[in-house]
């Protein structure tokens, strides 16, 4: 569909600090995949906060705290703990089911997304709307839900 991003690993998402990011991350001296997991996690913990109530979200702010604030280590989180597993199946599941949404109107210049009054349409509105941004960066791109 012309102007709709695919919306694999490698894609553009999260709030477009990519470049910031792996300029901060550097000194670091981490691998590709190391990174490519911590992108991974912000993603998924921004995705995490959308919702129009609590009910909305896989974890609660507080629970999701909980579970991270043991690891002074994120990598280790993402190994270890269920949590970050959990955010990630329901992240591929979200996305899934807003790649099949498609627009209500579709011109070179705009595009309108209407999405169902749902709790995962609300959980990845902002990563649809950066990956559409992003996508085409020409465009007025709309979500409503």
């Amino acid at each position: 569909m012309p102007g709709r991003p695919s919306r694999g690993s490698d894609d553009p998402a999260g709030d477009n600090f990519d470049a910031a990011a792996r300029r901060a991350a550097q000194p670091l001296g981490l691998d590709g995949t190391s990174l490519a997991r911590l992108r991974d996690l912000g993603i998924y913990l921004n995705y995490n906060g959308y919702g129009a109530c609590v009910a909305d979200l896989h974890f609660s702010p507080d629970e999701l705290f909980r579970r991270l604030n043991p690891y002074a280590d994120p990598l280790e989180f993402i190994r270890a703990d269920e949590t970050f597993q959990a955010l990630e199946s329901g992240y591929r599941d979200d996305m899934l089911r807003g790649e099949g949404v498609r627009p209500e109107l579709e011109t070179e210049r705009h595009s309108l997304f209407i999405l169902p009054a749902e709790p995962w349409a609300r959980r990845v509105s902002g990563v649809l709307t950066n990956s559409l941004a992003q996508a085409a960066p020409g465009r007025a791109q709309a979500e409503i839900s």
